[in-house]
């Protein structure tokens, strides 16, 4: 390979077509690209005939190469790059150099451009050159008889005007084009080959990029000219494909608010525009280069799609653990009144009102709260839990509603989504609603009047849409009668209410749930140790209050199955007793006559109350004294008067 070959080798191969007028041109041109991948293809026409076989071969290569007139006439023909090689100073002055010294007076024809230098050539050789330019077949016949009559004796240039020129008796030679002249154009055809080919990629990236997108992209040139019109544009606007590249802006039906961003050449965000039955957000970007205007991009979306990937985006994030776990079926009774509440619960959840769960702590409010979504229209959306009392005061304002950048000192720099956000399209359960700040509830009755919130720190409203099921074991109605709590926002959540019993008053669950804990810890039920343990267990059982509720039951149980793990042989009934006996420890029962008085239920609730306490200490006075905060004496004499 020479030396110069290896700057038009190339890693992807290139065909190239030579469209030669003498045999020499092809020796070249095939020495040149001998070693490389390019692939040569050998023609030999000019003019007319050129263009005609150009056209056939136009398909099978990359870009053509030819000489002079030639290359006129197959540019026409064809839409592939066309390379002219050109006749240097060179060509010519070695063309020259070979006439005999009586030879004075030259004609040289040339396509189009004269070639400057042929002072020198005419100084070194002591000759005149005389240079005719043409750009038809007929020119070229006009130029070849100028030079007859401006006296010439030799007439040089292309395989055509030496025909001519023989034509008119004249002595002529047609001009060779040298191997540097050859190579220049070869190095130019196998670079625009290669940066053809760059653009169709990045071509071809940006059609597929714009034909893939779910919005509509519409981008024009200065003159309002649709350069880009993608298949989700041509849909929105139900066009046919073609209809809109090329024409004009304002002459087909893309959108009054394009054709007005193009006019007033400005920027235009979030706009909503109705198209046939579409609600359409368009965007509108005038584009400058070197502060000139030059075009506009507009992009249209459909607002019911963005409302889907929306709801398909938060499905994805229930999937994280924004998901209900627990349905009606899981909440276990045997008791009427729980049975009640269950059918009342799964009324509820097939409307869309807030609903107020109330019970005390452990009944199992957010069991009820995760069924009465599950088994509702939100369903498929998320499920978000929010403990009102977990949550610092001062941030929870910021994990309800969201934040933007700088909005805190530690708030991320890119902002967070709120809770609300986060249940869009499903349900938010506040547990402890009670313990909410009273400044927080004036936004969370903002949430249930209009359905929108606000991040913190920013000025701009976002819509929300979801359900909001509450929770306390707090009674709002006091906390409403003592100014802690807001009336109009209790009534907003106290659409619907649940009232969960306490297990005390559904002691007919206490072996069922019993049992079903032991059983999902792993403990044999079956076992006759197990069996006669559980059975001892039922009537100490019955007779204690639970305050825990079923949260304390499980919690026994989480107990006996570590016990039973350490050691088997661990006395499970005497830890049942002292369990049930401590947990009884810590209540003491009054039994008060509802038609007395105050005055006088006060003094009975107060005698039952010192009986019990002397009775649990042995009737230890000094104990009971020290117990009760009172002194001996004073001991003495309530329990005399008793």
């Amino acid at each position: 390979m020479l030396a110069y070959e290896q700057s038009i080798d190339n890693k992807e191969p290139i065909a190239i077509a030579l469209i030669a007028t003498y045999p020499e041109m092809t020796r070249v041109l095939a020495q040149l690209v001998e070693g490389t991948n390019i692939r040569l293809l050998n023609i030999y026409a000019a003019f007319e005939q050129a263009a005609l076989e150009a056209k056939k071969i136009e398909s099978k290569v990359d870009v053509i190469l030819t000489r002079g007139g030639t290359g006129h006439f197959i540019k026409e023909a064809v839409s592939i790059p066309v390379i002219s090689i050109p006749i240097t100073p060179f060509d010519l002055s070695l063309s020259v150099s070979r006439l005999p010294s009586e030879v004075k007076r030259i004609g040289f024809v040339n396509y189009r451009r004269a070639i400057f230098g042929t002072e020198k050539i005419e100084n070194l050789y002591q000759k005149e050159i005389r240079q005719y330019q043409f750009c038809s077949r007929t020119e070229l016949q006009q130029a070849a008889l100028q030079a007859k009559q401006d006296g010439c004796q030799v007439f040089f240039g292309g395989a055509e005007g030496v025909s001519y020129a023989k034509k008119l008796g004249m002595e002529s030679e047609e001009i060779i084009s040298g191997s540097e002249a050859i190579y220049q154009a070869l190095a130019e055809a196998v670079d625009l080959v290669r940066v053809k080919r760059e653009e169709r990629k990045q071509y071809i990236r940006l059609k597929i990029a714009f034909d893939s997108l779910a919005e509509g992209i519409c981008i024009t040139d200065e003159q309002g000219k649709i350069s880009v019109f993608n298949p989700a544009a041509i849909r929105i606007f139900r066009l046919r494909d073609g209809d809109a590249i090329g024409q004009d802006i304002h002459d087909i039906s893309a959108g009054k608010l394009a054709v007005k961003a193009f006019d007033r050449q400005t920027e235009a965000l979030n706009q909503l525009e109705h198209v046939w039955d579409t609600t359409l957000n368009t965007n509108h970007f005038p584009i400058y280069m070197d502060q000139k205007f030059i075009g506009v991009v507009s992009t249209f979306q459909d607002v019911t799609k963005i409302q889907y990937l929306e709801g398909q985006i938060r499905q994805q994030l229930s999937k994280k653990g924004l998901k209900a776990k627990y349905t009606f079926s899981d909440i276990l009774t045997r008791s009427p009144s729980m049975e009640a509440v269950k059918k009342l619960a799964s009324l509820y959840a097939q409307t869309d009102s807030t609903v107020l769960i109330e019970g005390e702590s452990g009944t199992g409010k957010e069991l009820f709260a995760h069924s009465i979504h599950n088994d509702g229209p939100r369903a498929n959306g998320p499920f978000v839990t929010v403990n009102c009392a977990a949550i610092p005061e001062q941030l929870l304002e910021s994990e309800l509603f969201g934040y933007v950048s700088g909005a805190f000192t530690g708030a991320r720099k890119e902002g967070r989504q709120g809770l609300f956000e986060l249940a869009h399209n499903g349900t938010i359960f506040l547990d402890e609603i009670g313990e909410m700040p009273k400044y927080l509830q004036a936004r969370l009755l903002r949430v249930l009047q209009e359905k929108e919130i606000m991040r913190v720190g920013d000025d701009k409203i976002i819509p929300v849409n979801c359900r909001i099921i509450s929770a306390t074991n707090r009674d709002l109605r006091t906390l409403v009668t003592k100014g802690l709590f807001r009336e109009d926002l209790y009534y907003r959540l106290s659409i619907l209410t649940i009232k969960v019993p306490p297990l005390r008053e559904r002691r007919e669950d206490i072996p069922l749930l019993f049992e079903h804990f032991l059983a999902s810890m792993g403990l044999n039920l079956q076992s006759v140790r197990m069996r006669k343990t559980i059975e001892d267990s039922m009537q100490r059982f019955n007779g204690c209050r639970w305050p825990g509720n079923v949260r304390e039951l499980s919690s026994v149980c989480a107990r006996v199955t570590l016990l039973q793990a350490v050691d088997r042989n661990t006395d499970v009934a005497q830890y049942l007793k002292t369990a049930i006996d401590v947990s009884a420890q810590d209540m003491v029962f009054l039994n008060i006559e509802a038609a007395l008085p105050l005055k006088a239920a006060l003094e009975e609730a107060e005698q039952q109350y010192i009986s019990a306490i002397l009775e649990r200490n042995g009737n230890n006075h000094s104990i009971t004294a020290k117990q009760l905060g009172i002194g001996r004496t004073t001991l003495w004499r309530r329990s005399i008067d008793e």
